[in-house]
């Protein structure tokens, strides 16, 4: 049943060229949470399970892939802002190429769609479901007749549209799989901000600091003078407006050549991406020690993730869940499971820095991320789970003990007992 067909340069090429090894190492993307993924060459394989084991199941919850802005708000602001400044001959030389530049963005992403994979997006997704049949490609080439491959996305396009390039990913590699009907679930994969009072004083204070203050003029100070930029009530916010601009940039590489780079110093941009991430860190993450409302809302989705695999162990016929939501799916759901990086909260008595917290949005919010369990079997053993994130092999947190001295595959009933 195997083919063993590879996708083709086209998205290879596209993906090699517009996201280089040396953004996957860097310390600090520029891009925050909209960093685009890059294929893991370097990472480890898929772990070996103890002798005797066979896979039995596999199941993910994924952000979709790289993607266009979601909405025009942002460049409308930004635009409004552009011209006043330029009524009142308080543009700088750079800043006259802004309403033109901003033009071609649009233009692109109207080709594209709002909110709809680029190019980029959905090669990202093919890669991964390539990569997910070759890793696994005894389970898939073996499955009974019976045995049904199924996908759950959210409302939204671009989750559907993920489901569909990953399926393009795997069946590049194993021809003839079942797929059962795609679903939708708002509740599992659309989950509600859960900052808190604290969170959202967090944030506050995070946007008016020095340091982001100096950011954001400095972006501002690329298209206007000094006094203009000295009279804006929202300095931070119209920065901001800018800087999501720039970040998608990336994802739309492929569809225009207007990136933003000119308007936005890559240092103040890190500046203005931690506040993206400081965002997200309250709203759905880790959030603030001592409170469980940001990412309590994964709860659900936790619950399924077993139910799921129950009812596999139990003879059932569905033998993988391919689940594609948003980073407001992924990021609470990393944080409820304690995966590594996404594990420790603030304290109530200062706020997230990247120097007291290792919480990046370019990790837990990746565009195309993804936190994979797969369950093996042995006749008269207990069945073991290990997880991947972002196609690395990690641990379950602290408190979940496993089966082999630091080893990395779990009982059902020990994760059970330390995750719900």
């Amino acid at each position: 049943m195997s083919k063993a067909v590879k996708l083709g340069a086209a998205f290879a090429v596209l993906a090699a060229a517009l996201v280089g090894p040396a953004q996957a190492v860097e310390l600090e993307s520029p891009y925050a949470n909209q960093t685009p993924y890059v294929d893991p060459a370097a990472t480890p394989p898929v772990l070996t399970p103890p002798a005797g084991y066979k896979m039995l199941f596999i199941e993910t919850v994924a952000r979709h892939g790289s993607r266009s802005m979601t909405s025009t708000s942002a460049e409308t602001r930004a635009l409004n802002i552009w011209k006043a400044a330029k009524s009142k001959g308080k543009v700088t030389a750079v800043g006259e190429s802004f309403d033109n530049d901003l033009a071609a963005f649009q233009a692109a992403e109207r080709s594209v769609g709002y909110g709809r994979l680029t190019d980029l997006g959905k090669a990202e997704w093919q890669g991964i479901g390539k990569r997910t049949a070759e890793n696994y490609e005894d389970f898939f080439t073996t499955l009974a007749p019976s045995d049904r491959i199924a996908r759950v996305t959210s409302t939204y396009t671009r989750t559907k549209q993920s489901a569909t390039s990953m399926r393009y990913g795997i069946d590049s590699v194993v021809d003839g799989l079942t797929y059962a009907t795609t679903t939708t679930s708002e509740s599992l994969l659309e989950l509600p901000n859960g900052s808190t009072s604290a969170g959202r004083t967090a944030i506050s204070k995070i946007k008016k600091s020095a340091g982001v203050g100096v950011g954001a003029r400095n972006v501002l100070r690329t298209l206007y003078t000094q006094s203009y930029v000295d009279s804006l009530s929202a300095p931070v916010s119209a920065a901001l407006d800018i800087y999501v601009l720039y970040s998608t940039g990336p994802a739309m590489a492929g569809h225009t050549s207007v990136n933003f780079e000119d308007y936005v110093p890559v240092e103040d941009a890190r500046i203005l991406g931690y506040v993206k991430d400081a965002e997200k860190f309250y709203e759905y993450g880790p959030g603030v020690a001592g409170q469980t409302n940001s990412y309590r809302a994964a709860k659900p989705l936790l619950s399924n993730f077993f139910s799921r695999l129950d009812a596999r162990i139990k003879g059932g016929s569905t033998a993988a869940v391919f689940r594609l939501g948003h980073g407001e799916t992924t990021v609470p759901f990393a944080a409820l499971i304690r995966i590594p990086g996404s594990d420790l909260h603030a304290s109530a008595s200062s706020y997230y820095t990247r120097a007291n917290n290792p919480w990046r949005g370019r990790i837990a919010g990746l565009p195309a991320g993804s936190i994979e369990w797969v369950a093996y079997k042995k006749s008269g053993s207990p069945t073991l789970v290990t997880i991947r994130h972002n196609e690395v092999p990690v641990k379950f947190r602290a408190s979940c003990t496993p089966s082999e001295p630091n080893g990395y595959f779990y009982t059902v009933t020990q994760l059970k007992s330390c995750l719900l």
